[in-house]
């Protein structure tokens, strides 16, 4: 790659669908290179175009590059170094090592002017733009989420005992529980309302650790969902996770929430939309659905008793600190859930 010898190779955090990511160092360069694992057969969720998981999405990402609208919107993924296809059929991504403030170190202001662009750019499809027709796209992403996660969430969020561990009960409170129960049998409902949300071009993995402030460029990572998504879906997920693995704290969730929803319906309008805002809040408080399986989840986790509680990237937690958080930004999703619920029925959707 660079006609010199590594100085330094670390590996970096990365989900259980991929072989692996590593940063690559020497004495002139650095990138970042990932592993896309070549699926074992020729069917499943890894091997079908428009599924969830495809293998290959993100390396053909990053070949197209992001459409003109995210562009015009100043909204880039990180330059693609080298697409190798190796001997046993993984290929690996090595690409830009992006250099920039991180979302985990931004501002209400930051948020405010990066929900801006990222309104812009998927405005444009919402305002009438095609959107990108290529067969690997996702489609059907939030319902492909939903359908692939653990049943045993279920029949946790139904048992008395899993709610009374007292470090649950310390956080959860009754009305909680009952709501969060809810939030989970209204799951096909949510989907539904987010049906009648315009359609746009979307990432469908925006938090945190995949946004960067580049100064001149707004830098998005990790496109290995990236499809179809309705509109305001992408800010709905970047406000609770900015805080369910404590990136920021629960206490500016509601102003987060306001931050995130303005910034992005300008975006939109800046775009030449001129459509119902009602449409646009109910595409971000209906994904409140893709957070319910984190109460079971939540509750699993403190019924292992351990000392510390792990969060994403490996770093350990004290476990009140992380049950607090999650009580908190679900109770945000409860309140989105029900917000939805009273959209819908003003639009003429129930």
């Amino acid at each position: 790659m660079f006609g010199a010898t590594a100085t330094t190779i670390e590996r970096l955090s990365h989900s259980s669908v991929t072989r692996g990511v590593w940063r690559v160092q020497t004495n002139c360069a650095t990138a970042v290179a990932k592993v896309l694992p070549a699926p074992e057969s020729q069917t499943g969720d890894t091997a079908t175009p428009s599924a969830m998981r495809y293998w290959l999405r993100e390396a053909l990402v990053y070949e197209a590059g992001l459409p003109g609208p995210y562009r015009d919107a100043g909204l880039r993924c990180p330059a693609l170094l080298a697409r190798i296809d190796r001997p046993d059929g993984d290929v690996a991504v090595w690409m830009e090592d992006v250099q920039g403030v991180p979302a985990d170190r931004w501002t209400l202001d930051d948020f405010g002017r990066a929900l801006g662009r990222l309104g812009q750019a998927q405005g444009a499809y919402v305002a009438g733009t095609p959107l990108p027709a290529d067969n690997w796209l996702c489609r059907a992403f939030l319902r492909q989420f939903m359908a692939s996660r653990k049943r045993g969430d279920d029949a946790l969020l139904a048992s008395d005992e899993a709610w009374r561990h007292p470090a649950i009960a310390r956080h959860f409170d009754a009305g909680l529980r009952d709501e969060l129960r809810q939030l989970r049998a209204d799951r096909q409902r949510l989907l539904g309302y987010l049906a009648a949300v315009p359609s746009t071009f979307a990432h469908l993995d925006v938090w945190p650790d995949n946004l960067f402030d580049c100064g001149a460029d707004l830098v998005l990572i990790d496109w290995g969902f990236a499809g179809v998504g309705s509109a305001g879906e992408d800010p709905g997920n970047l406000v609770p996770d900015s805080v369910f693995d404590l990136r920021h704290p629960s206490s500016m969730l509601h102003d987060l929430d306001r931050t995130v929803f303005d910034a992005y319906l300008a975006g939109l309008r800046d775009a030449g939309w001129d459509g119902d805002e009602r449409l646009i809040r109910l595409g971000m408080t209906a994904s409140a659905c893709k957070c319910d399986w984190i109460a079971g989840a939540t509750l699993w986790r403190a019924a292992q008793e351990t000392a510390t509680q792990p969060i994403y990237g490996g770093t350990q937690v004290d476990p009140d600190v992380l049950f607090s958080t999650r009580a908190q930004a679900l109770a945000l999703m409860v309140e989105w859930a029900a917000e939805a619920r009273r959209l819908a029925a003003k639009l003429g959707l129930e």
